[in-house]
């Protein structure tokens, strides 16, 4: 009984602690150039959950994340000034 409780917190708990990946297939930019399919973290907009990122490493290069910080935010919309009549 106890082996089969080890076994299935593995497969529960494991994969959900799994760093997930994307493929990208290769293509062409708009200026020709082409660039080689590759792996990439799957979006999900956290600066600190990716490869890149100093701390984390790439699991198939295994090269070291170097970015420190996250990029500056900029809004898309610029606040205009209140005007009073």
């Amino acid at each position: 009984m106890k082996p089969i409780l080890v076994f299935l917190a593995a497969v529960l708990i494991v994969p959900a602690f799994a760093q997930r990946h994307t493929t990208v297939r290769g293509y062409f930019t708009k200026k020709g150039k082409y660039v080689a399919p590759h792996e990439r973290t799957t979006p999900d907009h956290n600066f600190y959950n990716n490869w890149s990122t100093r701390g984390n490493s790439n699991p198939v290069t295994g090269k070291s994340g170097s970015e420190g910080k996250p990029p500056k935010r900029r809004t898309s919309h610029p606040r205009k000034p209140k005007t009073s009549f």
